[in-house]
């Protein structure tokens, strides 16, 4: 724990979100000036080198793919698409812990138990 009382990391997670959103803004925003100025917004730009090609559907599984990645809660995150292609084109690398499939580990009997012996009665005392 740091001195603020969080658990390290959890404010790293907050603030790389809010970097996302940020840059989703400046994208936005550059595109309605360009638009604004009579000049080739991004959008267009984008349509006519990949939307209108080839290209449409590997980028539109890339966008969605990278879009899982980033966004994928800490507690799905075995489930991460990408981290899955990385460490199964690269079978050198091991995943890290809480990447990759899910290995279930065999549960174990339980240990044999002896009935509990009755605790003494207090009877009649003579």
């Amino acid at each position: 724990m740091r001195r603020s009382g969080r658990p390290s990391g959890t404010l790293g997670a907050m603030v790389a979100r809010i970097g996302w959103f940020l840059l989703l803004a400046v994208v936005v925003a550059t595109d309605v000036v360009a638009a604004m100025n009579n000049k080739d917004s991004l959008t267009s730009t984008f349509r006519r080198s990949v939307a209108e090609t080839g290209w449409r559907w590997p980028v539109l599984i890339f966008i969605v793919l990278l879009v899982a990645h980033l966004y994928m809660p800490p507690s799905l995150r075995r489930y991460d698409p990408l981290d899955r292609l990385y460490y199964r084109l690269n079978p050198a690398g091991a995943p890290p812990e809480g990447v990759g499939p899910i290995e279930y580990e065999p549960v174990p009997p339980p240990p044999p138990s002896t009935p509990p012996t009755p605790p003494p009665t207090a009877g009649p005392s003579g």
